[in-house]
């Protein structure tokens, strides 16, 4: 803060300016986007099985949003489930899966979960409907 006669009383004048956004000092935050963010160059994906055909999910960014409504990451057509069924994020190395409060709820290998840390090959089961975690 600075005085400045040129500024009436009671008033205030901010004088703000942009600066480079190249980090050149190692304690500065850097901002990375997706996959840099995760630290991750392989390919995570849900693999879902509907009768005779397979589709790949691709988990594309750090935080990925499952359920039936349109507004969702991966959008299921399925009214099993919730129109904001669950939540994949990317954290701590690994991949998360969060129930978001869903009516018919959220199993991994069988097991109804709050949350739970995701391994590859673990069947999760959104309401009934089953994809499998592939992390390659």
């Amino acid at each position: 803060l600075a005085e400045d006669p040129a500024v009436p009383r009671r008033s205030i004048q901010v004088v703000a300016e942009m600066g480079s956004n190249q980090v050149d000092q190692p304690n500065m935050t850097k901002i990375m986007q997706g996959d840099q963010a995760a630290g991750r160059s392989s390919g995570a994906f849900l693999l879902l099985q509907t009768g005779d055909t397979s589709q790949a999910l691709p988990i594309a960014t750090t935080m990925v949003s499952i359920g039936r409504g349109l507004d969702n990451d991966i959008i299921l057509e399925d009214t099993r489930v919730s129109r904001k069924h669950a939540q994949l994020r990317y954290r701590q190395r690994r991949f998360w899966l969060t129930d978001l409060g869903s009516t018919n709820g959220t199993f991994v290998n069988g097991e109804r979960i709050a949350e739970r840390a995701l391994r590859d090959g673990d069947v999760i089961s959104l309401g009934g409907l089953e994809l499998i975690f592939r992390e390659g």
